[in-house]
């Protein structure tokens, strides 16, 4: 009596790709990557699993009920600037099969640095008048879509000639409504956004009385 025994044919990653993975990621943000022209089965039939990792502990990645697909999440203490390079792993429930090494995948962004913040909102203005000011002193390393501003405030006493979209340095009207309350004080949020973070700062003026 003879027996038949077939050799284990291990899981390939030829012909896979990453998709979804963004240039710049930010710590304490999921991100959902693909495997794009991954196999459900091996030559011999078996079942293939996938499995990615990074080469940052921070960086985790977790299956999702959709087939191929990953939910990246990128840990707080993600390290600024670090260049990600993300490995594929397989397994066909035998053994385990090849690798694919995805080299500079992605990497963590950069704030925007707003340390030598500048502006030339007035200390105080009277109602109905009318100032330009402008917002400098803001710089980033990673300009994906250039640096944008918007601006919010806590009252209605001012009035802005424009409220995002503004660009560093840019010059935009700012008036002292009309009916502004006297000696009130109002906040200006600025939020500065890189195309993958924001970041905030406040400015104040008031209400001459």
């Amino acid at each position: 009596k003879s027996f038949t025994f077939n050799t284990n044919v291990l899981p390939t990653t030829t012909g896979i790709t990453l998709l979804n993975v963004p240039s710049f990621i930010a710590p304490g943000q999921s991100y959902t990557v693909a495997l794009d022209n991954a196999s459900e089965t091996d030559a011999d039939g078996q079942t293939i699993t996938y499995s990615l990792t990074a080469n940052d502990a921070n960086i985790t990645f977790t299956p999702t009920a959709n087939l191929h697909e990953f939910t990246m999440a990128v840990g707080a203490l993600a390290p600024r600037n670090a260049s990600i390079d993300i490995t594929l792993r397989t397994n066909d429930g035998l053994e385990d099969g090849a690798t694919k090494l995805f080299t500079a995948k992605t990497k963590v962004n950069i704030l925007p640095d707003i340390s030598a913040f500048a502006h030339t909102v007035p200390s105080k203005m009277y109602p109905g008048q009318v100032a330009s000011i402008a917002f400098t002193g803001i710089t980033d390393t990673t300009l994906i879509g250039g640096l944008s501003i918007s601006l919010v405030s806590n009252t209605d006493d001012f009035i802005f000639g424009k409220t995002s979209g503004i660009n560093v340095g840019e010059s935009i009207s700012l008036t002292c409504a009309a009916g502004a309350t006297r000696g009130a004080n109002t906040t200006i949020t600025l939020s500065v956004t890189d195309g993958v973070e924001t970041i905030t700062t406040n400015v104040v003026t008031s209400v001459n009385q």
